[in-house]
């Protein structure tokens, strides 16, 4: 599989998915209140949900919104943890 790739302060990082709005929403806690989102992520390869310890970006277009990382993979620490699945 080809990923789009984008550097990034020194960095190479390759898209793995996209986000869409949903006609269903999903009850979440944020910022210690109960809020009701209705934002899904399509990976393009399921099996991203196992990659381990990484840094992503978060784009809107072709500029940068966010710059964040995680330890685990990405299943535990967005998905399962946030109950998303």
């Amino acid at each position: 599989m080809t990923y789009k790739q984008k550097k990034y302060a020194g960095f190479d990082f390759i898209e793995v998915g996209h986000f869409y709005e949903s006609n269903d929403s999903h009850d979440v806690r944020w910022n210690g209140k109960n809020i009701s989102i209705n934002l899904c992520i399509k990976l393009i390869d399921p099996s991203i949900c196992k990659i381990g310890e990484s840094a992503y970006l978060i784009l809107v277009e072709d500029d940068v919104m966010y710059a964040g990382e995680y330890s685990y993979n990405f299943e535990d620490r967005w998905l399962k943890k946030e109950k998303y699945v």
